[in-house]
C-alpha cells in the first residue's frame, strides 16, 4: 500500500465518536470552527519534530508512524523513552483536565500499535495531555481496548468502501463538531422522516467565514498581496489595500492583473476568483480544491443517466421556480391590484400543477417557457412609470434594453456564487440535469439558479428600478447590446451584497438564514439527495 492510501489514526478514532463524521473526514471536507481552531493553536508546541530531555526521561517530538500492514498512519505528538527502556506516548488535547473519553483512547491505542510494529518493543501504557489545565491523563493499553481500537479500524475500512455517508446521529455529539455545516444532522433527520416546519434548534451552517466580495473592474489594475493585504495598484500608483480578513469572494472584470502571491493566498485562505468580462459576462472561477467526494460526483452522473430520476428533480426545480414567480407577483398583485398580474398568478398555478403531471423533461421544458412568458408580461407591470423603462420581454446575449441588462448581470453574479457553492459541497458545477450540458456552461449552477431567479435576483432589480436608484442615464448601448456604465456598477455592487446579507425565515426550518446562506444550503440539500440520503430535493419556496 502507498503511504498516501492508509487511513489515518485520528479518522478512524473519530468513527468511534460519530461514524458520519469519519465518511465526510474521509471525502476531503476538512472544516474549521472556533474549536478547532483552538485545539490547533494549543497544539503548535509539539507540532515541529525534534528531541528533548527531562529529568531521566526522553522525549521525541511530533513522531510520524506508519503500518502497510495495519493500514494505518499517524503521528504521535510525544513518544516517550523512559529511564528503564519502556516507551509511553503522550497525545495533547484542548481542553481541561477529565477523563479521557473512547475517541481519545481509541487514538492513543492505535498509535501505540503503530510504534510496537515499528520499535518492536511492547507499548503498556500513554497519557492524554489536556493543555487547558496543563494535566495528564494515564491511559491503560490493556487487550480490551486494544480489541476495540482494532474492530474500530475494521469498521471505519468497510464504512470507506460505501458510497452515501451513515444517518446522521443529530443529539448532543453534533454540536461543535466540524463537518456540522457538511452534516446538517437536524436538517437531514427532519426532512428524512417527511417533517414539515417547525425545525428551530439549529442554524443551517456553522458560521461562514466574514467579508464581503471585492469586484475590481479598473482596467490595466494590478492585484497583489502585501503582508495580510490585498494592495490593489494602477500604473504603480497604490488605489488601497484591502485586509484579506475582510475579503470572501474577488471578483475581476475585464483587463485586471493579479500577481501568483494573491492567488497562492487566496485559494489558501478558501477564496474564489471570479474572471468577468468588461460588461459582466461570465467566463471563469480559480477555486482550490475541496472536496474529493467521487462517489457524489458518481451519483450526479447517475442521476443524469437515470431518466424517472432525473425527472423528479427537474420537476423539483421547475415547481420551486413558478412558486416563487407567484410570490414576486403577488406582493405586487396585492399593492397594485392589476388585473395583469392578477392574471398572470393563476395562469402560473395551473401550470405548477401541469408540472407534476409531465413525462419528460422535454415537456418540463415547454411549460416552463409558457410559464416564463406569463411570468415576464406581468413582471413589466410591476415596473413603475417613471423612470421610463421599456420592458416588454426578456432578452440576453446580448440584453437589449436596461431592464434585461440589470437582469442579466444579476443572473450572472448569482450563477458564481452558485458555482463555488457546488464546488464547495463536491458537485460538479458543469454537468447539469435540467439545463443540457454544453461546452463550457454551468449548467448544474443554472438547474439551482432557476428557484432563486424570481425571489432573490427579479425582486431585487424591480427594487433598484422602483426605488429610483438607476435611470436611463446609468446605461449604455454597445456591441449591439445595453450594459450598466462603470459609475452605475459601483453602486449595483454594493446593493447586490446588501441583499445577499438580508435575511429571511426558512419556510420549512422554521429557522433565519441569509440569501449567501441560502445559495449554499440548496447546494448541500441537492447533494444529499442525489446519492439516496434524502427522499426528494426540497426547492426553496419562499412564502
Amino acid at each position: 500500500m502507498d503511504r498516501d492510501d492508509l487511513l489515518s489514526v485520528y479518522a478512524v478514532a473519530e468513527h468511534t465518536y460519530c461514524p458520519r463524521s469519519f465518511y465526510y473526514h474521509l471525502h476531503g471536507h476538512v472544516g474549521i470552527n472556533r474549536f478547532i481552531a483552538d485545539g490547533r493553536v494549543r497544539h503548535t508546541f509539539v507540532d515541529e519534530p525534534g528531541s528533548r530531555s527531562h529529568s531521566e526521561v526522553k522525549q521525541e517530538l511530533s513522531v510520524h508512524l506508519g503500518s502497510e500492514e495495519l493500514g494505518l498512519s499517524g503521528v504521535a505528538d510525544i513518544l516517550e523513552e523512559n529511564a528503564d527502556g519502556t516507551l509511553t506516548i503522550v497525545d495533547y488535547k484542548r481542553g481541561e483536565d477529565r477523563d479521557p473519553n473512547l475517541f481519545q483512547r481509541v487514538q492513543l491505542c492505535l498509535l501505540a500499535l503503530l510504534v510496537e510494529e515499528e520499535r518492536g518493543v511492547t507499548v503498556e501504557r500513554g497519557f492524554i495531555h489536556f493543555v487547558g489545565s496543563n494535566k495528564r491523563r494515564e491511559v491503560v493499553l490493556d487487550q480490551e481496548l486494544r480489541e476495540r481500537s482494532l474492530r474500530a479500524l475494521h469498521e471505519a475500512r468497510a464504512l470507506a468502501r460505501e458510497l452515501k455517508p451513515p444517518p446522521p446521529v443529530n443529539d448532543q455529539r453534533c454540536r461543535g463538531c466540524m463537518h456540522y455545516e457538511v452534516c446538517l444532522p437536524e436538517e437531514v433527520d427532519w426532512l428524512s422522516r417527511g417533517a414539515v416546519g417547525g425545525l428551530t434548534k439549529g442554524t443551517p451552517l456553522a458560521a461562514l467565514p466574514e467579508g464581503r466580495t471585492v469586484y475590481i473592474d479598473k482596467q490595466g489594475a494590478y492585484v497583489g498581496k502585501r503582508a495580510d493585504t490585498l494592495r490593489i495598484t494602477y500604473k504603480r500608483e497604490e488605489l488601497t489595500r484591502i485586509p484579506l480578513t475582510e475579503v470572501r469572494k474577488l471578483c475581476l472584470f475585464g483587463n485586471v492583473n493579479l500577481s501568483t502571491a494573491a492567488v497562492r493566498e487566496l485559494l489558501r485562505r478558501d477564496i474564489p476568483i471570479v474572471y468577468l468580462s468588461g460588461y459582466g459576462r461570465y467566463e471563469g472561477i480559480f477555486l482550490p480544491e475541496r472536496s474529493g467526494n467521487v462517489p457524489l460526483r458518481l451519483a450526479q452522473y447517475r442521476a443524469r443517466d437515470d431518466a424517472p430520476a432525473r425527472l423528479e428533480l427537474c420537476r423539483a426545480f421547475v415547481s420551486g421556480k413558478l412558486h416563487n414567480c407567484r410570490t414576486l407577483l403577488g406582493r405586487y398583485a396585492r399593492e397594485s391590484g392589476d388585473d395583469t398580474i392578477v392574471a398572470a398568478r393563476g395562469k402560473l398555478k395551473a401550470l405548477m400543477k401541469d408540472v407534476e403531471r409531465v413525462d419528460t423533461v422535454d415537456s418540463l421544458l415547454g411549460l416552463e417557457g409558457a410559464a416564463a412568458r406569463e411570468y415576464f408580461a406581468a413582471f413589466a407591470r410591476c415596473i413603475a412609470e417613471e423612470p421610463p423603462f421599456d420592458f416588454t420581454r426578456r432578452t440576453r446575449r446580448p440584453p437589449a434594453d436596461p431592464v434585461n441588462a440589470l437582469l442579466s448581470f444579476t443572473y450572472t453574479l448569482v450563477t458564481t456564487e452558485l458555482i463555488a457553492a457546488c464546488h464547495r459541497v463536491g458537485l460538479d458545477p458543469h454537468l447539469g440535469l435540467y439545463h443540457t450540458p454544453l461546452y463550457g456552461r454551468p449548467g448544474l449552477a443554472l438547474d439551482l439558479l432557476e428557484e432563486l431567479r424570481p425571489i432573490f435576483a427579479d425582486a431585487l432589480v424591480l427594487a433598484l428600478i422602483n426605488r429610483r436608484e438607476f435611470n436611463t442615464d446609468d446605461f449604455e448601448t454597445r456591441f449591439g447590446g445595453v450594459f450598466l456604465k462603470k459609475s452605475a456598477r459601483l453602486r449595483f455592487y454594493e446593493r447586490y451584497e446588501d441583499r445577499k446579507h438580508d435575511e429571511i425565515v426558512h419556510p420549512v426550518f422554521k429557522y433565519k438564514v441569509s440569501y449567501r446562506r441560502l445559495f449554499e444550503l440548496q447546494a448541500r440539500i441537492l447533494a444529499k439527495t442525489l446519492p439516496g440520503e434524502l427522499p426528494g430535493y426540497l426547492p426553496y419556496k419562499a412564502r
